[in-house]
């Protein structure tokens, strides 16, 4: 099973492994990742499950859509490297992907 790994602000690593198809807002949920929230439990209507993904994973990962690119927009900060962990699927290919969490989810 694929592992990803959530570094909180604090700079603890969670290692999880996730089935492949769940979201990973869901897994950072069910284990407790500290600082991802998921208020709107994936309906794509808050940004409160903000990470941030590592260069050298976003060629990996599928471009965001429209809806996910304009909600965060929206936030106070949102890098280049942000995205919304409720649209990103798991897939054998992101084994041991990494995602920060950011210290302030607005």
């Amino acid at each position: 099973m694929p592992k990803v790994v959530f570094v909180a602000a604090d700079g603890r690593e969670i290692e999880t492994n996730v089935d492949i198809g769940t979201d990973l807002m869901h897994a950072g949920l069910y284990n407790s990742v500290p600082g991802l929230l998921g208020e709107c439990s994936g309906g794509l209507a808050c940004a409160t499950c903000r990470v941030h993904v590592p260069a050298e994973w976003q060629g990996v990962l599928p471009a965001a859509l429209p809806a996910e690119a304009e909600l965060l927009g929206f936030c106070e900060e949102s890098p280049p490297e942000a995205r919304l962990s409720c649209q990103i699927k798991m897939t054998q290919e992101l084994d041991g992907l990494r995602l920060l969490v950011p210290e302030d989810q607005d």
